[in-house]
């Protein structure tokens, strides 16, 4: 697969940016970080229930959560090296922690607990306790499965064209920060002129038959066609 440019890898970047400057503002001023997020009130007791309601609220905000095996995870900007030793940031798929948790539970509900001293209602941080049984609800959590992530269009099993940025239901894929490619055809006549494209690649190479003509092409295609082979 192609490297991203300069320009689309600042362009992932500056959305991201984007996007957390969004949600700071929000909550500066009451919007998705204040009075409109929901009040979850821990109860000694039943820390199932606010851990419960906390991932609720989690798919409420639109945490861009996902599950992949038996872990939380989530898409997150990695420093890389291209085969220049250029560094630059690329998506890549973490876990999620404690504290990325705990951060995202903050900005998506409210917390309280009620003070037996002051016998008011305070605010409070995620308890670590519901933090941590939130991580371990493997097989309980309402986030869609990631299979990976790719970066540029690729076809589904059933021969459909993945080419729409974002999470794709289909295959579990994420397209983030596509390569810009010209309008992709669907007919046949648009497959047989990209492969007759393919096959000008290949042609010094001084094949026995077709057979073996066939296997390059076909280890060609394979690193771009992986999700349509799963």
């Amino acid at each position: 697969m192609a490297e991203p440019s300069l320009q689309e890898r600042e362009e992932w970047l500056r959305s991201v940016r984007e996007r957390h400057a969004h949600d700071q503002e929000g909550q500066q001023h009451g919007g998705n970080g204040g009075a409109h997020k929901p009040a979850i009130e821990v109860i000694n007791g039943q820390r199932h229930l606010a851990a419960d309601q906390g991932l609720r609220a989690l798919v409420a905000a639109g945490v861009e959560f996902y599950q992949r095996g038996m872990a939380l995870v989530r898409v997150a900007l990695v420093k890389a090296k291209n085969a220049d030793g250029e560094v630059f940031e690329a998506p890549g798929i973490v876990s999620v922690t404690d504290a990325m948790l705990g951060r995202a539970l903050g900005q998506s509900a409210n917390w309280q607990r009620f003070d037996k001293r002051s016998h008011k209602t305070v605010s409070i941080d995620p308890p670590p306790p519901v933090v941590k049984q939130i991580l371990h609800m493997a097989g309980e959590w309402p986030f869609a499965p990631l299979t990976g992530i790719i970066q540029c269009p690729t076809l589904r099993r059933d021969g459909s064209l993945l080419a729409t940025e974002g999470y794709d239901e289909a295959t579990g894929l994420l397209l983030v920060n596509s390569i810009k490619l010209s309008t992709i055809g669907e007919t046949r006549m648009d497959a047989v002129a990209a492969l007759d494209l393919l096959d000008q690649l290949l042609i010094e190479f001084p094949f026995v038959d077709g057979k073996d003509r066939s296997v390059a092409l076909s280890m060609i295609l394979t690193a771009t066609l992986r999700a349509a082979l799963m």
